[in-house]
C-alpha cells in the first residue's frame, strides 16, 4: 500500500511539473508565422539576398519558406502575422535607414517585441545596433536598437572597399555558445564587418562568438580587448541576431575564379571547416528556435537533429498533460474498485 501511494504522489508531481512547463512556455513562445522574409529593398545586395535565402533553404525545416520583401511592404504594414523570421542581409545600412526610417523600423522593432525574429548579418548587424562607427569615429544612431550599444567596423581592414573582393577576409571567430561547436574556432567568410563594442555589459546580450584578436584592426585594440562577432539580443517576447560574419555565404563558378578569393575559398572549404560551419548555421538557427530539416537531411548533424530550445520542449511536454491527466484518473478509479472488491 505505501508503495501504491509513492507512485500515485510521483505521478501526480510530474502532472504539475508538466503543467508549470506549460505556463513557462506560453508566455515564451515566438512567432508562430512560416514565411522568413528577407530585405530585398533599398541597400540590399541581391548577392547577400540569394546566399542567405539558399542557406535557409537548405538547413531549416520544410515548414517554412523563404521569400523577398521590399520596404514599401514593410511600411505599409500588415506582413507581421505571417512572418516567421525578417532577415536584414548584407549590403549598405544607411539606405536601409532611409527607406524605414519613419515607419518601417518601429513596426519592425514592434515585431520583434511581440515574439518576432531578427536575423542581421554584416549590414543587418550593424542596421540593428544603437548607433554605428564605421570608417570614423562619428557616432551614426541607428532606430532598432537591438544591440544597445556601438556596431564599429570594418573590424578586420584598414581600407575597406566595397566593390573589390580584395576586401574580403576569411575570419576566425570562436564560437562560445552551446552545441558541439562550443569553445572551437572556424574560418568564416568576412567583408566589412564590425564588432560590438563592450556586449557584455548589456543586460539581455548574449555574446555568441568572438573574433581572433590577432586579426583585428590594430586602431580598434587600445582599451578593447574582446571583439564579438556574433551576438544574440533578447527583445521583448523576441530575439535577434546580429552576425557581423557571413555565415550565409556560398560559392559559384566566378568568385572560384577570383584571385583575392582564392586562399579565403580553400580555407572556408577545408573539409573540417566545413563541418564547423555547418553546426555553426545549426547553432544559429537554433538559437533563433527555427526548427531545422529533419533527421535524414545530410546537412544536420546527429547533435543539432536531437538539439531543442527550452521552450520547444515544454510545450512539447505540456501537450501531453489531458492524455495523463486522464490515465491518471482511470488509473486510480481503477485502484478503488480493487480496493471496494
Amino acid at each position: 500500500m505505501p508503495r501504491i501511494l509513492h507512485l500515485c504522489l510521483v505521478f501526480m508531481f510530474a502532472i504539475i511539473l508538466l503543467s508549470d512547463s506549460h505556463t513557462w512556455a506560453s508566455s515564451n513562445h515566438f512567432s508562430e508565422g512560416t514565411e522568413l522574409r528577407i530585405y530585398s529593398g533599398p541597400g540590399a545586395s541581391r548577392a547577400y539576398v540569394g546566399y542567405i535565402r539558399k542557406t535557409l533553404g537548405e538547413y531549416v525545416g520544410d515548414q517554412y519558406s523563404e521569400r523577398t520583401i521590399l520596404a514599401q511592404e514593410i511600411n505599409s504594414d500588415g506582413w507581421q502575422a505571417s512572418t516567421g523570421m525578417l532577415v536584414f542581409p548584407g549590403g549598405a545600412a544607411t539606405p536601409y535607414q532611409d527607406a524605414l526610417h519613419e515607419i518601417g523600423n518601429p513596426l519592425i522593432r514592434s515585431y520583434v517585441e511581440d515574439g518576432g525574429r531578427y536575423l542581421g548579418i554584416c549590414a543587418g548587424a550593424y542596421y540593428a545596433c544603437d548607433a554605428v562607427q564605421f570608417e570614423t569615429w562619428s557616432l551614426l544612431p541607428r532606430d532598432l536598437k537591438f544591440f544597445s550599444g556601438i556596431g564599429q567596423g570594418p573590424t578586420l581592414e584598414k581600407h575597406y572597399d566595397p566593390s573589390s573582393s580584395k576586401s574580403a577576409r576569411a575570419a576566425k571567430i570562436y564560437w562560445v555558445g552551446d552545441g558541439p561547436l562550443q569553445g572551437q574556432s572556424l574560418d568564416v567568410f568576412y567583408f566589412g564587418g564590425g564588432h560590438f563594442i563592450n556586449a557584455e555589459i548589456y543586460e539581455g546580450i548574449e555574446v555568441l562568438a568572438y573574433y581572433d584578436i590577432d586579426q583585428v584592426e590594430p586602431k580598434y585594440k587600445s582599451g578593447q580587448k574582446d571583439f564579438p562577432a556574433i551576438v544574440k539580443c533578447k527583445v521583448g517576447s523576441g530575439v535577434a541576431i546580429l552576425s557581423a560574419v557571413h555565415f550565409e555565404w556560398t560559392t559559384d563558378e566566378q568568385e572560384r575564379k577570383d584571385p583575392y578569393l582564392v586562399s579565403i575559398i580553400e580555407k572556408i572549404e577545408n573539409p573540417d571547416n566545413q563541418s564547423k560551419l555547418d553546426d555553426l548555421r545549426c547553432a544559429l538557427f537554433v538559437e533563433l528556435g527555427l526548427t531545422l530539416k529533419s533527421h535524414d537531411s545530410v546537412l544536420v548533424t546527429a547533435d543539432y537533429d536531437l538539439l531543442t530550445t527550452e521552450s520547444e520542449l515544454c510545450c512539447g511536454l505540456s501537450a501531453c498533460v489531458p492524455f495523463l491527466t486522464s490515465i491518471l484518473k482511470q488509473w486510480l478509479f481503477s485502484l478503488g474498485e480493487c480496493f471496494n472488491d
